[in-house]
């Protein structure tokens, strides 16, 4: 964990897709805060206020289209924001 935590800020200007479950009990609003704070390049936070801990099984139908658009629009094949 403290190799992850230390090469976060190298990934700060990534673009980054934030789709946040209020209902998770494993992760508070300050953790919200720091993700937010983290990544410059940051679309959302997308709330899903009906999702917890398995927000994939709780909100299918809000995490794919918005999943698929925001992957869709950066990282076409030759796009200059492709991943590196």
């Amino acid at each position: 964990m403290a190799a992850i935590e230390s090469a976060m800020p190298g990934i700060a200007d990534r673009p980054a897709l934030l789709i946040w479950a209020p209902k998770d009990r494993a992760f508070n609003p300050g953790q919200l805060q720091r993700w937010q704070t983290l990544f410059r390049n940051l679309d959302g936070p997308h709330l899903l206020p009906t999702a917890g801990h398995f927000s994939q099984e709780d909100a299918p139908d809000e995490i794919v289209p918005r999943l698929r658009a925001w992957a869709g629009a950066r990282f076409r094949a030759g796009s200059a924001q492709a991943p590196r």
